[in-house]
């Protein structure tokens, strides 16, 4: 078991451990965190350091990390450090259950990007986005700029953004229902229930937008709405397909002439050939 200390100024955890642990190796193969460079002085030891929500999750739900304080007391601790623990660790208990791996959004604007997989064969196929403000407060917002920035981003590297927003919510009358959705999730933790709602957003080109208005126009009513039909179905929902990647060739295995981009193996054979006939 890998232990943990947190370090309130920076409103992280770090956590070490040897690094043939195999504790250590599923968390790395999880993504929780990020490996800080090895330092020689430590010998084995190998260093992560994680968000306080990743924290959370590794030692209640995956218990890879040990921690001394309670589960409810660790989450009264971390509330306390920063108000984004809370939806982020909600974010973090929701997609990780669900199966998705997460990981640093910050390249593309986002909080998070979910992995189907191991990152090493899988691109990442959603942008999470968390709501700021109140937990409490059932009108949260987000801007404009903000959602406009994150749909063209997610057109240009093939994602779907996930604008999520979480808010305390009064005890379900009925059992929730299982948490096998990727749009909503119903949490009870620590005497609180949350919601979590994520709203799935891709570019829409307002060329298309143009050309329903006019055609509805020109249409009758009955030929505009089946017209209209037949456009938007495009931009229904659907699940973000799969991304594998593909294997990289191994740097050196095979030179190449920058010029004719023919294998310099292949150029020396003609050359040979070439002085032999001469």
């Amino acid at each position: 078991m890998l232990t943990a200390c947190v370090v309130a100024t920076e409103a992280a955890v770090h956590v070490s451990g040897p690094s043939d642990d195999k504790a250590w190796q599923q968390l790395r193969a999880l993504l929780y965190g990020v490996a800080l460079p090895r330092d020689r002085t430590h010998g084995d030891v190998a260093v992560c350091v994680m968000s306080l929500a990743e924290a959370y999750h590794a030692v209640t739900e995956s218990q890879l990390v040990t921690m001394s304080p309670s589960p409810a007391d660790l989450w009264t601790q971390f509330s306390a450090l920063t108000p984004s623990f809370v939806p982020h660790a909600v974010v973090q208990l929701h997609f990780r259950r669900l199966g998705w791996l997460l990981k640093s959004g910050l390249n593309y604007g986002a909080h998070f990007v979910l992995y189907r997989g191991s990152a090493d064969e899988f691109h990442s196929e959603y942008m999470v986005y968390i709501q700021d403000g109140d937990t409490h407060d059932s009108d949260v917002t987000c801007s404009w700029q903000v959602i406009q920035s994150l749909t063209r981003i997610a057109s240009d590297v093939q994602k779907t953004v996930l604008l999520c927003c979480v808010t305390a919510v009064a005890p379900p009358a009925a059992p929730a229902k299982p948490d096998a959705d990727l749009k909503y999730g119903l949490y009870d933790l620590h005497g609180t229930w949350w919601k979590l709602q994520a709203v799935p957003m891709r570019f829409w080109d307002i060329g298309v937008v143009d050309a329903i208005e006019k055609q509805q126009s020109t249409l009758q009513s009955v030929e505009a709405a089946d017209q209209l039909s037949a456009l938007t179905a495009a931009f229904a929902f659907q699940p973000q397909p799969v991304s594998r990647k593909h294997k990289r060739r191994k740097h050196g295995s095979k030179k190449i002439n920058q010029e004719t981009r023919t294998p310099l193996a292949v150029v020396e054979a003609k050359e040979d050939i070439e002085k032999t006939s001469s």
